[in-house]
This record gives structure tokens, sequence and C-alpha cells, in this order.
């Protein structure tokens, strides 16, 4: 009985977009590609939260300022604390006008804007059902968080994980050596697997850079910048176990 409900109110949405005037049809296809911008800025809001921690003024400084088709319009509380952490979000989405010649659905281009809410987890965030956003949405009642400096990690970066996986011996001799040459915005992790060490220093948003590094058993010492897609959501992670492993190497696709 379930499935014939949920399969009669598919058919009946179907119907209304057929019917539906081509500007109409435009809303709808804006509206789906602002919905599937939320989705991913969902599964970059989680990353934030694992990568700078749960308060959401950091998280959406991050990884909403200085994005395209988003605008950040309120971000307050923290996972721990009392008040609950969420962010705010204008996005904006578009339709690419479509002919669709004798008998086809067209629609002419269009954009629409949606404000989201996002909850942050502590090792992910949930975003709320999209609504229409008002024409002019009020200020803030505190000032927006800016984005985080720029963090790029050069060759002289490459250079001082080649060093410190050749010249020191723990993990905390390696990360010492690392110190000084690597940007303190970036994030360092050093792991041991199988006696194999480990090195991933990642780049906070918007570059992402990613250097990894590991000293086999052996002795061995290998060190490279992998591919941007091998360490993209979803992807490897820029760590030191996926160091240790070998991995993102080669892009996935």
């Amino acid at each position: 009985m379930k499935r014939t409900a949920t399969a009669l109110v598919l058919l009946l949405a179907v119907a209304v977009s057929a019917c539906a005037s081509p500007e109409r049809r435009g809303e709808l296809e804006a509206r789906k590609d602002a919905d599937t911008r939320a989705d991913q800025l969902e599964r970059d809001l989680g990353r934030g939260v694992r990568t700078f921690g749960g308060d959401a003024r950091t998280v959406a400084g991050a990884e909403v300022v200085g994005q395209d088709h988003l605008r950040l319009l309120g971000a307050s509380g923290s996972v721990n604390g009392e008040e609950p952490p969420l962010v705010e979000v204008e996005i904006t989405g578009h339709a690419v006008a479509t002919d669709g010649g004798i008998g086809g659905r067209s629609w002419p281009a269009t954009t629409v804007h949606r404000c989201y809410t996002f909850e942050l987890r502590n090792y992910d965030a949930v975003r709320g059902r999209g609504t229409d956003c008002d024409d002019e949405p009020a200020s803030p009642a505190t000032p927006l968080p800016t984005s985080p400096p720029t963090v790029q990690l050069g060759d002289d970066v490459l250079t001082a994980v080649q060093d410190a996986l050749t010249r020191s011996g723990s993990a905390a001799d390696v990360r010492a050596a690392l110190a000084p040459t690597v940007p303190a915005e970036a994030l360092v992790d050093v792991q041991t697997v199988d006696g194999t060490l480990g090195v991933g220093i990642w780049a906070p948003p918007p570059t992402r850079d990613c250097v990894l590094g590991r000293r086999l058993p052996d002795g061995a010492v290998e060190t490279w910048v992998p591919p941007g897609i091998t360490v993209a959501p979803g992807e490897a992670s820029c760590d030191g176990t996926t160091a240790a492993a070998g991995g993102a190497k080669l892009s996935p696709h």
C-alpha cells in the first residue's frame, strides 16, 4: 500500500510538471540545481566540522564565505555549546534555457534564490528543507565570519617532508622537523601503519592543497602531490594513513 501511494505521488508530480507553464518548469529546474548545491554544501560543512571542530562561525567561514552561488546569512552556536550550531545560507540555483522541440518540454533561463539552514553535528551536518528567500533578508545580529587566509603548499613543503622523513626518527621528530616550514593554518597528520611512517599535510579551503609522503620499513622515502580529484570529497583523505598506504597517487577516474 505504501509503495502504491508513493508511486501515485510521483506520477502526480510528473503530471504537474508536464502541465506546468515553461516559466514554472524553469523555476522547478532551478530549484533542483539549488538543492544539488545544498547537498554538496551539506557534505562540505560536515567535512568542515571534522577539520575545524564544531564552531559554526569557524566552519562557515571556511566552507561558505567566498564560494560561488553561496551567500552566508548567519552562523552561530557550537556542537558542544548550549546554543545549537546553525549555518544559514542563501544558494543561487540556475536553469539553462532549453528548447524541447516539437512536443518536448522547454523552459527559459531561470534563476532562483533558496535559503537553507544547516545544523552541525559531531561529525557531519544536516540540511533543512529549502525555502524561498526574502528579497531583502534582515541583517544578521552579529558580524559574519570572514574567509580564513588562503594557504598554499609549495615545493618547499614537499622538500621539507622529504628531509623530515629522511633525517628524523619518530613521528614526533618528523612533526617537529616540519613545523618551521609548514604554514600554521595547514593540518599535519603523522601516522605509523605496519612499520611505515606516513605524513599528510592539508591546506584548508579554498586551495585544499595536499602533500603526502612516507618512509617504508627499509628506509626508502617517497613524497608526492596527489591529483586534486584523489583527495576531493568522497575520495581519499589527505592524511598520514593514506600516505602510509601509498594512496592517492593516481586519479580514480
